[in-house]
């Protein structure tokens, strides 16, 4: 069905001429998703049903997958090369390869616990994988200590590519009104500074980062000195938009609602999860997701501040049942 394809123009039923199909689809074939699907299913089922991966309170979390991109989680480096090989003695039947190239390795510790060298190789179809020290996944920045200073940097530069690429068809003329340019900035801009970071726990460092951000945006986009002062309230008012940090936490918010509301059992345990106590190490402790919401409900006056993780959770899928109640404590303020 694919050789000596033809086609025409039909418009207003008038029919132009035939000519050739010179060019096929990208993967060779329109069906090749279905038939991916349909392998890939059967490997991440096969999958599950042999390794278990990390225990939660009452589930088993191995891998987690979107489209042809898939995590493997494992707490020892034996059992993850053992989940590579199945993988590719799996997928070689369907014709699937598992390429090496695109697999990255990154191992998650405490500052200074780990010596990176000591670390056991693993390999991919004879080839060795790497250890890194930062991966990204779908647009994100991860790190092996969990700070965040690695993914804001990494979005920090893309908004500011976009940024870069608009600038002579709208932010540097003049003719442009501010509005307008808030637009831009609200539906271009910000939707590349803050993908995927309402799933972080951001602390008031990484905020006043993206805030910075924005206000020195500001000053270019309204042709301001660079060494004007320019309050926060100021550029929202001229723009139109508000701070990254105030949209960060709407959209925290409004998905954590989606998420309590929802019936994935899984990604509520991920939330709710409480690791076994131990010791750590001397300073503040890490902030988690935990902290960053409750201090988001503290500031809206939703939840006491002071309330314990494992009762957190249970005021806050009461709250997030009600949406009408909800809808009023995301939009507070506004």
């Amino acid at each position: 069905m694919y050789f000596d394809a033809k086609a025409m123009v039909s418009v207003d039923g008038s029919d132009g001429p035939e000519f050739p199909l010179s060019r096929g689809v990208r993967q060779g074939c329109p069906a090749s998703p279905s038939f991916f699907t349909v392998a890939l299913a059967f490997i991440s089922w096969s999958f599950g049903q042999t390794f278990g991966g990390l225990r939660l309170d009452n589930h088993v979390l191995s891998s987690l997958e979107y489209a042809d991109n898939q995590i493997l989680f494992t707490l020892t480096a034996d059992v993850l090369q053992n989940m590579l090989d199945y993988i590719v003695s799996t997928g070689e039947p369907f014709g699937l390869r598992l390429s090496a190239k695109k697999c990255e390795l990154i191992c998650f510790h405490r500052t200074g616990s780990i010596e990176k060298h000591t670390l056991p190789k693993v390999s991919v179809a004879g080839e060795l994988l790497k250890w890194k020290e930062s991966v990204v996944y779908l647009g994100s920045r991860i790190s092996e200590d969990g700070k965040t200073s690695p993914a804001i940097k990494h979005r920090i530069c893309c908004a500011d590519s976009v940024v870069k690429r608009l600038n002579k068809r709208v932010f540097q003329r003049r003719s442009v009104p501010a509005s307008l340019k808030g637009k831009f900035i609200s539906s271009a801009v910000f939707a590349s500074l803050l993908y995927g970071l309402e799933h972080c726990a951001l602390g008031a460092r990484d905020k006043r980062r993206l805030d910075g951000f924005f206000i020195r945006l500001a000053k270019r986009v309204l042709h301001l000195k660079y060494d004007l002062h320019l309050s926060y309230e100021v550029a929202e008012r001229r723009l139109g938009v508000q701070r990254p940090s105030i949209i960060l936490s709407l959209n925290r918010l409004r998905w954590t609602g989606h998420m309590l509301r929802s019936e994935d059992t899984v990604l509520r345990e991920v939330l709710d999860f409480v690791p076994e106590k131990g010791k750590r190490s001397r300073g503040r402790p890490r902030l988690r997701y935990f902290d960053t919401l409750k201090a988001d409900l503290a500031e809206r006056n939703a939840i006491n501040p002071k309330i314990k993780q494992d009762m957190f959770w249970r005021v806050v899928a009461d709250k997030a049942g009600d949406r009408t109640s909800w809808i009023q404590i995301v939009n507070w303020g506004r």
